[in-house]
């Protein structure tokens, strides 16, 4: 059976035998996505189930399975699962649930601060460094695509949907006529359907922080036609005419994104953020710095090392500097953590204007950079670059040493002690405290537990359930599996459901011993 989008809304409840379906929470050209919890471990996600028919619509939903997959990235929505729904071909995408807005309702509400907007595209681009380094083209950003979860300086952007993401090398990229993507953010080239590359997402990115700055679309028209024809001749009303306040030389710097010619544009990504992150740092005032002289050596050391940066966060008490390579800077490859819910509120400490793209530590020592001309000058996990020694990859500064980051809950990222309900998480090596979702505590323990289902800590820290029992929004129940006679629909163990007093597998699912499994699979499977 195939879900169609008339009844994708009533779809099956329960997906693979483990996925509970709750609320849809959006819709796309070929997906619905629901609320979900997984439940062999509680967590929360975010489930999109193909419910178009059409074979092209559904090569779409698979080249997004496998460009996710493949982008592994803290600023890159994270893949949990991918399977078969109900029937041959229906598959669905199993995600990181996320709670926050995309940037485009919140340039409806108003448009964005400078540097706020700047900082969260400056995220958008380490994201297509990772992409573009795969050869992995988006093809379709644009402010509903990017999702920002947290608050303040402890903001983060996530890049979704990449339905219509190519290879670079993909010989339909070269198709005339075609113009998949979105009007208001489109490159000329891509308008016109001619060949596209890394330079066509830079464009993207750029009206995407037009849009952001100045509360609008920087390509509008009567209907979607017009849009495509005014994408087609580069047709964006100048930013400052639309945002007078926009710093010129900001301006500048979208303006030189969205050039007709892709010739103009930045030539990377990299290119691109380095531009922004010099635009950052210029907007602290001369008492936020670390002064002329010692900013200027920073800014030389990092001119020298071919685009190694300090970020540095300061306080009253406190400097924290970090530095890291910028071509590799998030993008390890390491699994993205999952946001359930927001950030924790930004500390009252200023920080240096340079993307929140590494998470804060506690107090350390003012680093220092050894000159080197071999690696062998270098101290433990350093090693010499032009311009002098840093830390290799994977490997984070703390104030004068590098070191591996912890990853406790005792010792997290540069020596961090997690406070209660916290724990450490984040893609390597940028692991940092992080408050567990509501409904969950850590209990004594590590990871975050969930409440609601957690047989050891039901409902309460420390309260387990007894032998035969099993946990269910918070409470113990007796385990009655699939055959057997319950008295209450919680009694009934896994994804089956109690039905004239005895517990069944649902639809799409079939007995397997005690469990229920998904129709598509064998039992020994």
């Amino acid at each position: 059976m195939r879900i169609h989008p008339e009844n994708a809304a009533a779809g099956p409840r329960v997906l693979a035998g483990r996925y509970q379906l709750g609320r849809p929470i959006g819709r796309g050209a070929f997906g619905v996505v629901y609320e979900a919890t997984d439940q062999s471990t509680g967590r929360a996600l975010a489930i999109k189930v193909l419910t178009a028919v059409d074979p092209e619509q559904e090569g779409r939903f698979r080249r997004e399975v496998d460009a996710l997959r493949a982008l592994r990235h803290a600023h890159i929505v994270e893949v949990v699962d991918v399977g078969q729904a109900e029937g041959p071909g229906q598959v669905f995408l199993a995600m990181e649930l996320l709670r926050g807005k995309t940037l485009y309702a919140l340039c409806k509400e108003a448009p964005l601060a400078p540097v706020r907007a700047v900082r969260l595209i400056v995220q958008l681009l380490t994201a297509l460094e990772r992409a573009h380094a795969l050869g992995i083209i988006h093809r379709d950003l644009k402010p509903g695509n990017l999702f920002v979860v947290g608050t303040g300086s402890d903001e983060t952007l996530k890049v979704l949907d990449y339905g219509l993401a190519r290879a670079v090398d993909a010989p339909s990229l070269t198709k005339t006529g075609d113009i998949l993507g979105t009007p208001a953010y489109m490159a000329p080239e891509q308008a016109r359907g001619q060949r596209v590359d890394e330079r066509t997402d830079l464009f993207a990115a750029g009206a995407c922080l037009y849009a952001a700055l100045a509360g609008r679309p920087p390509i509008e028209g009567a209907s979607p036609v017009q849009q495509v024809v005014r994408a087609m001749a580069g047709g964006a009303t100048p930013l400052r005419e639309v945002a007078p306040g926009t710093p010129p030389k900001l301006a500048a710097l979208v303006e030189r994104a969205m050039a007709p010619e892709p010739s103009v544009r930045f030539g990377a990504a990299r290119e691109m953020r380095e531009a922004l992150d010099g635009w950052l740092v210029a907007q602290q005032p001369a008492k936020s710095r670390l002064g002329r002289a010692a900013l200027a050596a920073v800014l030389a050391l990092a001119a020298a090392a071919g685009g190694y940066f300090v970020v540095a966060r300061l306080s009253k008490k406190e400097v924290d500097h970090r530095v890291t390579t910028s071509p590799e800077l998030m993008a390890t490859g390491a699994t993205s953590e999952s946001y359930v819910a927001p950030l924790a509120p930004a500390s009252a400490s200023a920080s240096l204007a340079l993307p929140r793209t590494v998470p804060p530590s506690g107090a350390a020592p003012a680093a220092s950079f050894t000159p080197c001309t071999r690696n062998d000058q270098c101290g433990e996990l350093e090693k010499c670059y032009p311009g002098g020694c840093s830390c290799v990859t994977g490997a984070l500064r703390c104030g004068n040493r590098c070191r591996t980051p912890g990853t406790s809950r005792a010792d997290c990222g540069c020596g961090d002690v997690c406070k209660e309900d916290h724990h450490c998480t984040g893609a390597t090596p940028w692991q940092r405290c992080a408050p567990c979702a509501p409904g969950e505590r850590t209990c004594g323990g590590e990871s975050c537990v969930n409440l609601s289902m957690s047989p050891w800590h039901c409902g309460a820290c420390g309260h387990p359930c007894g032998a035969g029992e099993h946990c269910t929004q918070g409470m113990c129940f007796k385990s009655v599996w699939v055959g057997e006679r319950c008295g209450l629909p919680s009694e009934c163990v896994g994804t089956s459901e109690c039905v004239a007093g005895v517990c069944a597998c649902p639809e799409g699912t079939r007995r397997c011993g005690k469990y229920c499994r998904n129709k598509a699979l064998g039992c020994s499977e």
